[in-house]
């Protein structure tokens, strides 16, 4: 039995440690009433990604699934993180140097998802928790220039690709949008056409690891930074 909690229902679920990612979120979308589409499922602060079975991700004998319902980005739900936020962080109107505005020029067939313009919209730099003596989490947008750096250069780039394939975060169609080390970086794609717009990946980069965090849309990605800011509130 796994202990299942949502902010509308927490309780014991039977589930096979076989089972896959998406077995779970079926079977927890009958539970939850809603699309498993609109679910995303994280082991602590971790989300489960698909290429791992349940036994793969959980341990003890009470092991517990937080589920994030995503409700879609909104100007008003963005208003409220921002508020949440500048509680313990800032939130910076200009982009700083290197970073993108929310009307930045893309090369073409590249744009920005929705949920991430807003984002944008609202604030070129978000800094999280920086009051709080803990490595904060800064999200932005970043230029290709900068996406390179963190590679080290155009050579060392070239190696992450052949290393970790064609569909990694290193290619043209992926940008940086954030941080939460000096060596821990969040990529997401841009690329309007492809099956992969708007997920993100971490990579951290004295390791050569590269990792999927969030599947798209984007939306995704906020409704687990959004939920780590409220666990920020209820311990206040």
């Amino acid at each position: 039995k796994v202990l299942v909690s949502s902010m509308s229902w927490s309780g014991e679920v039977e589930l096979e440690e076989d089972s896959t990612l998406e077995t779970v979120k079926g079977k927890l979308s009958d539970l939850l009433e809603c699309p498993a589409v609109q679910l995303t499922l994280l082991i602590g602060t971790t989300p489960w990604s698909d290429d791992k079975l349940l036994r793969e991700v959980l341990s003890g004998e009470m092991p517990t699934l937080s589920v994030i319902k995503s409700e879609g980005w909104v100007p008003l739900r963005m208003q409220a993180l921002k508020a949440k936020v500048e509680k313990h962080g800032k939130v910076q109107s200009d982009p700083a140097e290197g970073g993108l505005s929310a009307d930045a020029a893309l090369p073409e067939g590249l744009e920005f998802p929705s949920a991430l313009r807003l984002l944008l919209q609202h604030g070129a730099k978000w800094t999280f928790r920086a009051s709080m003596g803990i490595p904060p989490l800064c999200l932005y947008a970043a230029t290709r220039e900068v996406g390179n750096d963190i590679f080290g250069d155009e050579e060392c780039k070239a190696d992450w690709m052949e290393e970790h394939g064609e569909d990694s975060c290193a290619g043209d169609d992926w940008i940086c949008i954030g941080e939460s080390s000096e060596f821990d970086f969040f990529f997401v794609n841009l690329r309007k056409t492809s099956p992969d717009f708007g997920m993100v990946k971490h990579i951290v980069n004295n390791c050569d690891e590269e990792t999927p965090f969030s599947e798209a849309p984007f939306d995704r990605f906020l409704d687990i930074v959004e939920s780590f800011e409220a666990d920020v509130d209820e311990d206040d």
